[in-house]
C-alpha cells in the first residue's frame, strides 16, 4: 500500500509541480522510510522553509528514491552533499538577469542530477567507499571558488566537473592508475583546473576504456564546450 501511495503522490506532484504536492510526496516518503527521519527541510511546513531549504526537499523529491538504493554511508555523503549544494550563492558571468534565488536553485538542481546519475553509473565499476570519497570531491569540485589565482566562474566549475567526470568514466573498469584509488582519493576531480589535467589525459589514454564522452544537460547559461 505504501509503494501504491507513494508512485500516486510522486505522479501528482510531477503533474502539477505544486509544493502541496511536493510536501504531500515528501511526507509520504519520510513516514515510509525511503528519506530519512530527520533530514532538514523534512520536518517542518514547505511554507515555512528558507529558498534554499526548498531546493534542498525539491532536490530530495527527485532522488530519494534513487539514493535510498545506495549504502548508508554513500547515502550519508549525498545528504550533506546535496544539502551544501543547495545553500550556496552562485555567480554566473555574464549575469542571466535571474532572480539570485531561482538562480542558486537551478545551478543546484543540475549539479545534484548529475552527481546522483553520475553515482548511479559508476557503481558498476567502483566500491560503495570510492563512490562516497567521489561524492564528496564532486561536491567539493561544485563549490570550488577559485582556479589558480583567481575567482571561478560558476561556468568553469561546470566544466571541471564534466572533464573530470568524464575522465573517471574512462579510468574505472580498467588498470589504468589503480582505478579503484584514482576515484577513491578524489582524484582527478582535484586537479581538473590545474596543467596536470592533461598530462594525466595523455598517461591514461593508451589504457583507458574508449567509453563515449557523457553529455550533460545544464542550462543555456552554464553551457560549456564538452
Amino acid at each position: 500500500m505504501s509503494d501504491t501511495r507513494i508512485r500516486e503522490l510522486e505522479r501528482k506532484w510531477r503533474e502539477t509541480s505544486s509544493d502541496g504536492d511536493l510536501e504531500r510526496y515528501v511526507r509520504e516518503l519520510v513516514r515510509a522510510g525511503v528519506i530519512p527521519a530527520g533530514i532538514q527541510g523534512t520536518n517542518k511546513p514547505f511554507a515555512e522553509l528558507s529558498s534554499a531549504e526548498k531546493t534542498y526537499v525539491r532536490i530530495l523529491a527527485e532522488h530519494a528514491q534513487t539514493m535510498a538504493g545506495f549504502g548508508e554511508r554513500l547515502q550519508y555523503e549525498l545528504y550533506c552533499g546535496l544539502r551544501t549544494l543547495s545553500i550556496v550563492q552562485r555567480t554566473v558571468e555574464p549575469d542571466p538577469s535571474i532572480p539570485q534565488d531561482r538562480l542558486n536553485a537551478i545551478i543546484a538542481e543540475t549539479y545534484a542530477n548529475w552527481i546522483v546519475t553520475d553515482v548511479l553509473e559508476l557503481t558498476e565499476y567502483a566500491s560503495e567507499v570510492a563512490l562516497s570519497n567521489f561524492v564528496w570531491t564532486a561536491g567539493f569540485e561544485a563549490l570550488l571558488p577559485r582556479v589558480g589565482n583567481r575567482h571561478a566562474t560558476e561556468q568553469e566549475r561546470a566544466k571541471g566537473y564534466c572533464t573530470a567526470v568524464n575522465l573517471s568514466r574512462r579510468i574505472l573498469g580498467t588498470r589504468a592508475l589503480c582505478a579503484e584509488e584514482v576515484i577513491q582519493l578524489g582524484f582527478p576531480l582535484k586537479i581538473c583546473t590545474s596543467p596536470n589535467l592533461i598530462e594525466l589525459e595523455q598517461t591514461v589514454s593508451s589504457h583507458a576504456l574508449p567509453r563515449p564522452q557523457k553529455t550533460y544537460q545544464m542550462p543555456d547559461f552554464l553551457k560549456v564546450e564538452q
